[in-house]
């Protein structure tokens, strides 16, 4: 029923037990706990109800680096990886001798799109901004420090009445 079933059914043993998709075959005759049973019965449980893997596994994958995910946070679409390249692309051409490229990712998410362009130009300077205070704290991970020297500023928008609104960084 599941496209993948075998490697749905890895990742997520490897999840209940902490152990990598190697590690489980190099242990495949290590018996389980009675909670390591548990857990894996919960995430089968959940994935059986169509849950996305992802959310399960609380990460997914963009541009090889893994990202957080969760219920109020969309997993990044394999054609978001297009759009980034296309992105890095015309920035390259428009702008080959521009050092100081500024990107705004406006529904951040994860912050998939604003550090995977970091890290394939890194001279861009990529802000996110989203207007959920959770995805600003999922998309604020250790990814921003790591890869982009300047440090990739989440913002998190805050609206005051009708109006118009403020950024709070």
């Amino acid at each position: 029923e599941f496209e993948d079933a075998r490697l749905n059914a890895e990742l997520l043993l490897g999840h209940a037990l902490g152990l990598s998709r190697v590690e489980l075959y190099t242990n495949f005759d290590r018996p389980l706990t009675p909670d390591e049973i548990t857990r894996c019965r919960a995430f089968l449980k959940r994935r059986m109800a169509h849950e996305p893997l992802q959310y399960i596994l609380g990460e997914t994958e963009f541009f090889s680096l893994p990202f957080k995910v969760s219920p109020e946070i969309l997993i990044p679409r394999p054609e978001t990886e297009l759009l980034v390249e296309h992105t890095i692309e015309l920035c390259s051409a428009k702008y080959p001798d521009q050092e100081d490229i500024q990107i705004l990712d406006v529904g951040t998410g994860s912050g998939c799109i604003a550090i995977a362009i970091a890290k394939k130009r890194p001279v861009a300077i990529p802000k996110g901004i989203d207007h959920i205070p959770l995805v600003v704290h999922v998309a604020d991970q250790r990814h921003a420090i790591a890869i982009h020297p300047n440090v990739i500023e989440v913002l998190c928008e805050v609206v005051k009445g009708s109006g118009g609104g403020q950024v709070r960084i």
